[in-house]
């Protein structure tokens, strides 16, 4: 038994989402999802919110029945309110029956949904009569897949729910470009060979420019030029002065910013993901050119199909270095901004400091009140996604509690409640914690603050006064 087992009770087997494996039945689901891009013309994605799946629990919780239908799908995906009937009994209500497939549902609860749009209601739309089973058991944040087979007249779906915990959650954000701050979108089927269209113009800019250096024999200039990534502080200043640009007058305070957790996510997630593929295309692709040209030599289908199978370990190792290193820089990126929230909000703290073999990620206000296992310490970590691997940071406790940063929707409450048993407590964006569309299920646990409320009320108002008497 590992060491974690010992200390929690037992081990956790390794979910396919941590091991990169897939399963069976998520091969099943892969094929389930090819079968609906292939019948499809427009493909709905949306991330259930804690409402979206809590009308299927036992006990029920909330008003809602089925599936809110946001904005985003009406009008593009779901019909227009003019195409649907209204009730002659309730005129303000329009409903229509829905044919939807659902391929991991039992025959009995196979039937035609229903689409129902509240006019008097601002924007209260619902699909419900789906199947029960599949939405109780959904994780937190996990995606509903809507394939429209056919358009009005008679509207019709496949469906199918990709669970949170799935290794296919991965690669469905990865084919749609979904980001982690998406909630409900449309998107063209896709072929079997889609990327996103700005994916796409940063490939076909790299590739024209390999051609030419190839056919003009500057194929070494090229290699030079895209050697290396820029390092990771490079892309993070150059992610922070891009929000800053994009919101005048703002600074990176937490003190006064109104959602700085919201801004360390669109930060991490957004500006600075787009930034480091701008260059990961290009160094990435320039690696891959040098293992199938190899000295730059005029090539030929025999020289290249050739390397491709002598060398494909070589080819092998480069892609998965690649997807290793981006889960790495976006990790780097999130303590490297969580850092200039507690410069910019004047917070003391030591920074990956070795404390009898630990190395906390900040110790608040100093090292030395950490080393002498004072409750009046405490220890910030940063993980932009979680798992099991929050237990790791109980290891750095030295009677003080840990706050742990987090950016994971996926997070169960039972894991959350663990957590509040070993003193460890969530910081999460803001918008983890708003009043309406969560997607979390842990919102309103006493041990789950906002990075407002962390800054604000945990260390201005409660430990801050402290700190200055010692």
């Amino acid at each position: 038994m590992s060491e974690t087992g010992d200390l929690f009770g037992a081990d956790t087997e390794e979910t396919s989402a941590d091991s990169g494996e897939l399963t069976g039945t998520e091969m099943e689901l892969l094929r389930a999802l090819d079968a609906l891009y292939q019948a499809s013309d427009k493909v709905a994605i949306k991330k259930l919110s804690r409402n979206d799946r809590g009308w299927a629990w036992e006990p029920k919780q909330g008003k809602q029945d089925g599936v809110y239908i946001s904005q985003e799908l009406r009008g593009d995906f779901f019909p227009p309110d003019e195409l649907v009937p209204a009730r002659e009994d309730k005129p303000h209500i329009r409903d229509m029956a829905v044919p939807v497939r659902w391929p991991q549902a039992p025959e009995d609860e196979q039937r035609d949904a229903r689409y129902v749009r509240y006019t008097n209601k601002g924007g209260e739309t619902h699909l419900t009569r789906i199947p029960r089973s599949l939405f109780a058991a959904a994780g937190p944040a996990s995606l509903v897949v809507l394939g429209r087979t056919s358009q009005m007249p008679g509207l019709g779906l496949q469906a199918v729910l990709v669970d949170s915990a799935s290794t296919v959650y991965g690669l469905l954000e990865s084919r749609f470009d979904l980001r982690p701050d998406f909630q409900a979108g449309v998107f063209d089927s896709p072929a079997d060979d889609a990327l996103p269209e700005r994916e796409l113009d940063e490939l076909q800019m790299f590739i024209d420019e390999a051609i030419e250096a190839v056919e003009t024999g500057r194929l070494h200039l090229l290699l030079q030029k895209y050697a290396e990534m820029p390092a990771p502080e490079t892309l993070s200043n150059q992610s922070r002065h891009s929000w800053l640009q994009q919101n005048p007058g703002c600074s990176l305070n937490p003190m006064e910013l109104k959602n700085p957790g919201d801004a360390v996510r669109r930060i991490v997630s957004g500006i600075e993901f787009d930034l480091y593929r701008q260059h990961e295309v290009r160094t990435r692709g320039a690696k891959l050119i040098k293992l199938l040209l190899g000295d730059g030599a005029a090539p030929t289908v025999s020289s290249m199909v050739t390397r491709l199978v002598r060398d494909f370990s070589g080819f092998y190792s480069e892609m998965l270095n690649a997807s290793q290193q981006r889960k790495a820089r976006v990790g780097t990126g999130f303590e490297t901004h969580i850092r200039s929230l507690l410069d910019a909000g004047a917070v003391p703290y030591a920074e990956q400091r070795v404390v009898s073999s630990l190395r906390p990620d900040f110790v608040l206000p100093n090292v030395e009140l950490y080393q002498a296992s004072s409750p009046h310490a405490l220890v910030l970590s940063a993980k932009t996604t979680l798992r099991e691997r929050w237990k790791q940071v109980t290891m750095e406790k030295r009677s003080c509690p840990v706050f742990l940063a987090t950016m994971d929707e996926k997070v169960a409450v039972a894991s959350v409640r663990k957590m509040k048993e070993h003193d460890v407590y969530l910081v999460v964006p803001e918008a983890f914690k708003a009043k309406t569309g969560v997607v979390v299920d842990f919102a309103l646990e006493p041990n789950v603050l906002s990075f407002a409320e962390f800054f604000r009320e945990e260390i201005a108002v409660r430990r801050a006064p402290i700190w200055k008497m010692l």
